[in-house]
């Protein structure tokens, strides 16, 4: 049975899966699981630079594109709004704005390039010594060798303890490579995939119910973060066709908005209760904000004469809620989850529209 790693290395294609610097819930996934576990996360320098560039040319290319697309309807005589292209600067402050928040979020290191002799890298260049590998082109490898030799020479700086170098590129598992780790005194596994990391993390929780169940409680918070549109459109139902109880008198409201301010208290039920594939009912508070325009207001004739209205035409009532919803949860995923009904609610508001009368 492989030994249980305590640090984790992600080389350049797993970066590209996880459309780094964005945060996607699979690297959400392995980052929440990690941290809970104590296990930390580097990244070889080597690898955020061939990150970083590929996701540059990624954003070159989506621009390229989107100016074909408006060229094309100008000649269909169609008149698109112009489009604002940030400059290369903005764009790569962009990147480095998302990848440090990201970091610093996590706690992620970043490992400093090797920095050894370019006469060791010669030798194992002509020997083709793996990474290094020959191709019809002539000898490729140099960046894998460079990024892999910065960890074993990271890991000899740290206790002796194993690692996991999560890569796609099948180089690694070559014996050769896994020689230079034994040579330097290192122990390190290489893994394919971030999904096979997440789940050799899971297997440690697997005897402990409690962190699981929490586990759990996190993928469904996860699961309704990126569900706003279905919540906001739930609320929309529920309160669109009453929103005159936050009226005053003679006022006649109109729901324009709602906006999803903050979601806690997350229950979801426990996990020995559960068949597979089947829907469960899960609970949570919703604080959110219900925004009304004041689309009448008193009957003139009724109205004093010297009466005129000052009036704000928006109207914003905070909702205190507490949501039961439905969910289908397929591993550490919920899916299709469903706002069913509102077990309590509260509203806080204050009028919005002032009458003023005007001196005799």
């Amino acid at each position: 049975m492989p030994h249980a790693f305590d640090s984790v290395y992600l080389d350049t294609e797993v970066l590209t899966s996880v459309r780094w610097p964005n945060e996607s819930m699979e690297l959400h996934n392995f980052l929440f699981l990690a941290q809970m576990l104590g296990v930390k996360v580097f990244i070889p320098e080597g690898a955020e630079m061939e990150r970083h560039r590929g996701w540059l040319e990624d954003i070159d290319s989506e621009i390229t594109r989107l100016r074909s697309i408006i060229d094309k309807l100008s000649r269909w005589r169609l008149d698109p709004d112009s489009l604002t292209v940030p400059n290369a600067d903005q764009i790569d402050h962009a990147y480095s704005e998302m990848a440090m928040s990201l970091k610093k979020k996590w706690r992620i290191e970043t490992v400093p390039l090797t920095k050894r002799e370019p006469r060791e890298l010669f030798e194992m260049a002509i020997r083709r010594k793996p990474p290094f590998k020959q191709l019809e082109k002539g000898v490729v490898g140099f960046q894998d060798t460079a990024i892999y030799l910065s960890v074993v020479d990271h890991l000899q700086k740290t206790p002796a303890a194993p690692a996991a170098f999560v890569s796609k590129d099948h180089i690694f598992k070559e014996v050769n490579v896994g020689e230079l780790a034994k040579t330097g005194g290192v122990e390190i596994e290489v893994l394919s995939k971030l999904e096979d990391v997440i789940i050799r993390l899971k297997e440690r929780l697997a005897d402990d119910p409690k962190r699981l169940w929490e586990l759990d409680v996190h993928s469904a918070e996860r699961a309704l973060e990126h569900n706003h549109k279905a919540l906001e459109d739930f609320f929309h139902r529920e309160f669109g066709g009453r929103v005159n109880q936050f009226a005053t008198a003679g006022e006649t409201l109109h729901l324009e908005s709602v906006h999803i301010a903050e979601i806690k208290n997350v229950q979801t039920p426990p996990l020995p209760e559960r068949l597979a594939d089947q829907k469960i009912r899960l609970t949570f508070d919703v604080s959110a904000t219900l925004h009304l325009s004041v689309v009448a207001i008193f009957d003139s004739q009724l109205a004093p004469a010297n009466m005129h209205i000052v009036r704000n035409p928006e109207r914003v009532v905070g909702i205190e809620a507490k949501v039961e919803a439905e969910a289908l949860a397929r591993g550490d995923r919920y899916e299709d989850v469903k706002p069913l009904s509102i077990i309590n609610a509260a509203a806080y508001y204050a009028p919005s529209s002032v009458l003023e009368y005007d001196e005799m």
